[in-house]
C-alpha cells in the first residue's frame, strides 16, 4: 500500500492505542495511587479536636489550625441533635465543654459580649473581628445545650450575645443599620474590612434569631430578625445572576455546593415568613441548580470519550482504504 496510506493507517492505530490506554490503564495506573497517598500524608486534616473534644480548624501552613466559632458553635448543635438521640455520655462532656469555650471566650463590652477571631483572613479582616453568623450560631447552641441541661449559665450567656446585633460595624460591632431598609447582619466584620455582606450568613442569623425567639419569646430577637428581614428583601435581587446566586455583595460566584445552601435557607424563611420574594428566588436557584446537575449527569465521562475514538478510528482503518484509494496514487 503506497507510504501516504500507511501514514495516515499509522495515525489511525496510534489513536486506538492511545484511547485503549486511556481507557483500561489510566484509572488503575499505580503512579495516581502514589499521587493521592502523598497528598493525603502531606496534607493536615481541615479540622480536628482537642482532648475536650472542641474543634480546631487548619488555614495553612502559615495559619496553622485555629479556633473559629462558628465551627465550634455548629459542631456544639451537632452535639446536641446526636445526644438527644443516643444519651451518650461522652458526648454530653463534650457538648459542657464546646458550650463552656463558647461562654469563657465572649468577651464582654459592657451590655453585650463578641466572640472574637484571633487570626487574620479574607475581606482584609485582621485580628480580632467579628461574625454575625458566629454570634447567631453561638446563640442558637448554647440554648439547645440549656435545653439538654437546664443549665442556666447557657441560656443567660445568650441575652449579651444577642445584644451584639444592636452594635454598628462602624462601632466594633456586626450590624450595618438603615433608618428605612432594615439592618444587614455582616459574617465578616471588622475594622478595615470590606464588608462584603456574603447572603449565606446573613440568612442563617435570621434562622437563628427566628429559633431563639420561639424559643424564649425575646421581644428583642423578634425585632432583630424582623430588621434582618427587611434588608434582605431589599438586597437579594443583587445576589441573582441569571439564576445562579452571588456568594457576597462585591458579586463572587458562588460554588453549586453554596447554591444549595442558599436555597435550603430561602426555604426556611418562606415557610416562617411567606413572603413570596423568598419563593421567587427559591425556585429560581433551585431551577439552577437542576439544570447545571443534569448537565454534568449528560456529560461523557472520559473513558466515553475514549470508546467513542476507538469507534472511530476502527471504522476508519475498515471503510477508509476503500472509500479513498482513487486518491492514492
Amino acid at each position: 500500500m503506497p507510504k501516504d496510506w500507511n501514514r495516515i493507517q499509522y495515525i489511525i492505530l496510534t489513536c486506538l492505542t492511545l484511547s485503549l490506554f486511556c481507557t483500561l490503564l489510566v484509572p488503575q495506573f499505580p503512579f495516581t495511587n502514589i499521587i493521592n497517598q502523598a497528598n493525603a500524608e502531606t496534607t493536615p486534616p481541615k479540622i480536628i479536636y482537642d482532648s475536650s473534644g472542641i474543634p480546631l480548624v487548619y488555614y495553612g501552613n502559615q495559619t496553622g489550625y485555629q479556633r473559629n466559632p462558628v465551627t465550634i458553635s455548629g459542631y456544639l448543635i451537632h452535639i446536641c441533635d446526636n445526644f438527644i438521640q443516643t444519651k451518650d455520655l461522652i458526648q454530653l462532656e463534650y457538648l459542657k465543654n464546646n458550650a463552656n469555650w463558647l461562654i469563657v471566650n465572649a468577651k464582654p463590652y459592657g451590655n453585650y459580649s463578641l466572640l472574637e477571631y484571633e487570626f487574620p483572613f479574607t475581606y482584609n479582616m485582621n485580628p480580632p473581628w467579628h461574625s454575625a453568623m458566629a454570634q447567631g450560631l453561638a446563640i442558637k447552641a448554647l440554648t439547645k445545650a440549656y435545653g439538654i441541661t437546664h443549665n442556666s449559665t447557657y441560656i443567660n450567656a445568650t441575652i449579651p450575645l444577642l445584644n451584639s446585633f444592636y452594635v454598628d460595624v462602624k462601632d466594633g460591632g456586626i450590624t450595618e443599620k438603615t433608618t428605612d431598609s432594615g439592618w444587614w447582619y455582616e459574617e465578616y466584620a471588622g475594622n478595615g474590612g470590606q464588608n462584603p455582606r456574603v447572603l449565606n450568613g446573613m440568612m442563617n442569623v435570621l434562622v437563628s434569631l427566628h429559633d431563639y425567639y420561639n424559643y424564649t419569646q425575646n421581644a428583642k430577637a423578634d425585632y432583630l430578625f424582623n430588621q434582618g428581614v427587611i434588608a434582605l428583601k431589599n438586597n437579594i435581587e443583587s445576589y441573582d445572576h441569571n439564576g445562579d446566586s452571588y456568594y457576597d455583595s462585591r458579586k463572587t460566584t458562588s460554588p453549586l455546593s453554596y447554591q444549595k445552601v442558599h436555597v435550603d435557607l430561602l426555604a426556611g424563611l418562606y415557610e416562617i415568613t411567606g413572603d413570596p420574594i423568598f419563593k421567587k428566588y427559591h425556585d429560581k436557584w433551585q431551577l439552577y441548580i437542576e439544570s447545571n446537575e443534569n448537565k454534568s449527569a449528560s456529560t461523557p465521562e472520559f473513558g466515553s470519550i475514549a470508546g467513542l475514538i476507538i469507534v472511530a478510528s476502527t471504522i476508519g482503518i475498515l471503510i477508509i482504504p476503500k472509500r479513498f484509494r482513487f486518491f492514492v496514487k
